[in-house]
């Protein structure tokens, strides 16, 4: 016997009779210690039948009808049928041709059901039945006519909506109806867009990550073998280590960071991300700047200015980290205003942002001052 598992006032379960092939499909009223309910009994419905499949089947709200799709050629065309569970007898209605893609409407009398490709069997027709009603005259709700997508439609969890999605591998999209008002028109939720897949987040985090570069490149000036040179930069004349911060901030973003940039857009392209989602590159790039003042807080960040035996604080470590997180989130966010038709705003929003931080550190910076020579 299969794990229960409870759907509005029914466990739900399947199990098998002992020297039987097919499953029994049954339910149980509000506990599991209520008198059991068999729902689908494939061994009779095998009868006479050299191949027999059930496919998908779904109760309807009402919980008293069930679609159900069976195969008896093995080539993956069902016919659906449905049952009056109060009654125990099937309906006059018979789908043909069908795949085992069925979906109720809140109504209790609309079910929505998919169609194949006589050939392919390439899923890409949506139609809708009204119980009762004559099949062949069933409304074609949503067809696909792209050869690469493969159409399917289900309830969200909510309950509330019926989702048709459209899919490929690199690509989907979504529409959606209220679920209690099944005659009315699906309209498109996510439009479909190569790089759905993963793609444009590889974009926009390779953007982000990037913050790591000047981070990392500041470090390794920082702990330089040789810091003893900090006391010649203590006897320059200036009055703080702004200037040198500065001068070793732009040495970093121009010999080492915008290279590597340089060579991320090339890779992504080279792989196939669409020239368009380069522009997922922006979040990072704008917030570069204030990521490479970062090891610089407190004055810090001056070329050859810290003994080897402080790079072995859990300082840098920390600052990676905080780095690597507030990239992760940035580019969750880029992809997803990407999506939802927000990126212009997210730009707008974070350089706003990004220029008071960055004017914020600046000043701090210029603020700080030579510790005392020991």
């Amino acid at each position: 016997m299969s794990v229960p598992y409870k759907r509005d006032d029914y466990f739900y379960y399947t199990r098998y009779a002992e020297q039987k092939e097919y499953p029994i499909y049954a339910r149980k009223r509000g506990s599991l210690e209520q008198p059991e309910e068999i729902i689908l009994n494939a061994n009779i419905l095998a009868e006479g039948h050299e191949f027999f499949s059930v496919g998908g089947w779904t109760v309807s709200s009402g919980q008293d009808l069930l679609a159900y799709a069976v195969d008896v050629e093995g080539r993956r065309i069902h016919t659906a049928y449905i049952k009056n569970l109060s009654a125990g007898e099937l309906l006059s209605d018979v789908l043909p041709n069908v795949s085992e893609n069925l979906a109720w409407a809140n109504d209790n009398r609309t079910l929505f059901y998919a169609k194949q490709d006589e050939i392919t069997l390439r899923e890409y027709q949506i139609y809708r039945h009204v119980v009762g009603t004559d099949p062949a005259k069933d409304q074609l709700v949503f067809q696909e006519d792209d050869k690469t997508f493969v159409s399917y439609i289900f309830k969200t969890k909510s309950k509330k909506f019926l989702m048709i999605v459209s899919a490929q591998t690199v690509s989907q999209e979504y529409r959606y109806l209220d679920a209690d008002h099944p005659q009315g028109e699906f309209q498109v939720f996510l439009l479909r867009e190569r790089g759905h897949d993963g793609a444009s987040f590889g974009a926009a985090f390779a953007g982000s990550y990037a913050g790591l570069i000047p981070l990392l490149g500041l470090s390794f000036l920082q702990y330089s073998q040789q810091w003893h040179a900090a006391e010649i930069f203590r006897a320059a004349p200036i009055l703080g280590p702004a200037p040198l911060c500065h001068g070793a901030r732009q040495a970093v973003l121009c010999i080492l960071t915008f290279p590597v940039l340089v060579l991320y857009a090339l890779i992504l392209w080279l792989v196939g991300v669409k020239a368009s989602h380069l522009a997922l590159l922006l979040p990072g790039l704008i917030a570069l700047p204030i990521y490479a003042l970062v090891p610089c807080l407190g004055g810090k960040a001056v070329p050859l200015s810290l003994p080897p035996e402080e790079a072995k604080s859990a300082g840098r470590g920390i600052h990676m980290m905080a780095v690597m997180m507030v990239s992760f989130a940035l580019a969750g966010l880029a992809t997803w205003s990407w999506s939802a038709g927000w990126f212009r705003w997210l730009l707008l929003v974070e350089t706003i942002l990004a220029s008071g931080i960055y004017i914020a550190m600046r000043a701090s910076l210029a603020g700080a001052r030579w510790t005392p020579l020991e």
